[in-house]
Order: C-alpha cells, then structure tokens, then sequence
C-alpha cells in the first residue's frame, strides 16, 4: 500500500545513487550548504569513523564524496524515493519514511546530514530527538532549515503577502504545491528550542549563498536559509 508520505513527494522522488563527480564537489564550496561538513571536518576531525549517514540523500553523490574525503568505513543514505535498495561498496542507500523511528541503531552514527529535509517532515520535535538517539556521544549533524525571518519575509508580511522559503508564490498552484513542500517555518530561537528539547546544542550556524561574511554576522536579517551543526549535550 502506498502510503500518504508517498503520495506527497512523489513528484520529487530521487535517483539511483550515483558516483560523485566535480559538480558535486563545488556543493563544498564557500557558501554552499554543504560547506559546514567539510569546514567543521576539516577544523576538527573525528576520531571515530565508523558510520556517516544522510538522510534525504537524492542520489547519494554528496554522501559518496564524504566518505571517500574523510574516510569512513561505512555509509547509509536514506530516501523516500528510493524504490529499492542499492549498495556501492560499503555504502548502502534504502528507502525510508523519516516521519517513524529511523532505521538506525542507537548511537551508531558519527556523522548524520539532513540537508534541505526537516522542513518537509511533519513532527520537528520527532526529528531532533531521533537525531539525538542515533548520534554517538561524540557524533554531529550537519542540518539545513529555512528561516521565515528574513528582510524580505518581513516586507512581504508587512505590506500583506505572504512569506516565502522556498519557490515563488506565483508557481505555487502551477507548480501543485505550497512554498516547495515545506510544512513548517523557523526561526533561530526556535532551531535553539528544537535542539534543547532533544539534549542537542548548536556548535556553529553558517549563512547560505552569496555576501555569506556578512549573512554570518546577522543571519537573523539576511538568511533565507542555514547550515548548522548540532552536537550531544548542552554544552559544546
């Protein structure tokens, strides 16, 4: 039976995974999404390597790339849209609905992604507390959100339109969908709120696209969206 998430996202089902390639490389670039992997990896290196793991992995080329970069055993990429489960090497990608618990061992992960995904999921609390579960005492996630508290959201609100996070309102009923799928808006303080809730803190937040020096300083003001990391505890 198909079940309703299915039928939601069907329109953005994902690929087979595939190889990384230099497009995908320049998705670590400064100012990228992904660059808050490669900053904090490189900064600061883990011991463990055990497990990296992203969820909403599309065809798996970025997770791919991280492995091979900073040398994990072992990958798990997880996707709604996945009709199967494929394997490449040690890495395995599999179908998942992410709104029940994940399929994936207390502990286990040293590294989870979760770019451009939460937003789309029905239960933040639940998302934040599984990332907690499955994090080892020592592992981060790397998160993207959007945030509705930009200039140009506050504008728009203002004179009576209404916020935008993902594509223009104007493709909304052409398009068959509300602001790209996205079922929840945030705030920095409510990323903090989420973080807490589920014994996790926020070690760095990081600005997306261009003028990012000066999207840092003010994020609250000039980011549509962020990368953040988040570790164990409530202090880091």
């Amino acid at each position: 039976m198909v079940s309703p998430e299915e039928v939601f996202y069907s329109s953005n089902n994902a690929t087979k995974p595939s190889i990384p390639s230099d497009v995908t490389r320049k998705d670590f670039e400064y100012g990228k999404r992904y660059y808050i992997c490669k900053d904090s990896l490189d900064r600061e290196p883990l011991i463990r390597r055990s497990l990296i793991t992203e969820l909403g992995c599309s065809n798996g080329q970025r997770l791919l790339y991280l492995k091979e970069q900073y040398r994990f055993e072992n990958a798990v990429g997880v996707d709604l849209g996945f009709n199967c489960e494929y394997k490449i090497g040690t890495s395995i990608f599999t179908p998942a609905n992410l709104n029940i618990k994940w399929q994936l061992e207390d502990g286990s992960v040293d590294v989870l992604i979760a770019m451009m995904l939460l937003e789309h999921l029905f239960d933040p609390f639940f998302c934040f507390k599984e990332i907690s579960r499955v994090l080892n005492s020592d592992g981060r996630a790397f998160i993207n959100l959007p945030l509705i508290t930009s200039v140009k959201n506050r504008f728009r609100l203002l004179v009576g339109l209404i916020p935008i996070t993902s594509v223009p309102y104007s493709r909304w009923e052409i398009e068959g969908h509300w602001d790209g799928f996205h079922l929840h808006y945030f705030t920095l303080n409510s990323i903090y709120d989420l973080a807490r809730s589920a014994g996790l803190s926020v070690k760095s937040i990081q600005g997306v696209g261009g003028m990012k020096k000066l999207k840092d300083l003010m994020p609250k003001l000039l980011c549509g969206e962020i990368s953040f990391e988040v570790r164990k505890g409530s202090k880091v």
